[in-house]
């Protein structure tokens, strides 16, 4: 399996145990304070032993690959603000990588794909995190419609003596066989190219990153890249 850390920056990563749901891992950075856990569906992977490794009732009744699940405070650390808060525009969900990645032939599919599951999202750059806990009666397209509105974001608002909580997951990348289905099947490990994966919850202007969740596949057997599948 994978090897995962956490921290609350790039320096300071922790390993975690993937699908412990009773021990998430504290994290408390210079601005945001909370636990992170994450977890992957061994259930839906060709993996040996997957039914072995252990299991979470999460994906119970869920189509879905994996789950980062966080739940903390914002500090009130925005030197741009009078009042210090950030707001829904300012936090980004990002999917980075070192250096240079080598994208499959056929790419131009996969950010096709993605920009239908998520409005918000732009390759080679960042999408935004915040889906607004005050709009209940919206389903989750609904949201995503109406977050893509910069000025929506903006209007919201992280207030510290709130605990925020976010799910972060989809369908389409396998990350226990480090396979992605969107528009075109390709080996990530390819598209990688041996680096790890880090998704950093982080601020627009980078000037703040709130917590780092890295993922190290060097212990998967490397079966080469293999680009385009049919």
């Amino acid at each position: 399996m994978p090897t995962v850390r956490i921290g609350p920056d790039y320096d300071t990563l922790q390993p975690y145990t993937i699908n412990d749901d009773a021990n998430p891992l504290f994290v408390n950075s210079p601005h945001w304070t909370g636990w992170v856990t994450f977890r992957l569906n061994y259930a839906r992977s060709s993996e040996p032993n997957a039914a072995k490794k252990p299991q979470t009732a999460y994906f119970n009744g869920r189509k879905r690959y994996f789950s980062i699940q966080t739940q903390g405070r914002f500090k009130a650390t925005n030197t741009s603000t009078a009042d210090g808060l950030w707001t829904g525009d300012e936090v980004l969900f990002v999917a980075e990588t070192e250096s240079k990645i080598r994208p499959p032939m056929g790419a131009w599919l996969a950010i096709q794909f993605a920009k239908i599951v998520d409005p918000g999202f732009t390759a080679d750059g960042i999408t935004p995190l915040f889906k607004d806990p005050s709009a209940r009666t919206l389903t989750a397209s609904q949201r995503r419609k109406y977050f893509h509105n910069p000025s929506n974001r903006r209007a919201v608002q992280f207030h510290p003596q709130n605990v925020y909580s976010f799910d972060f997951f989809n369908d389409f990348t396998n990350l226990a066989t480090m396979r992605a289905e969107m528009g075109v099947r390709f080996d990530i490990r390819g598209v990688l190219n041996q680096q790890p994966l880090r998704f950093v919850c982080t601020s627009k202007d980078r000037s703040a990153v709130f917590f780092v969740l890295e993922i190290d596949y060097a212990d998967l057997q490397r079966v080469g890249y293999e680009g385009i599948e049919q």
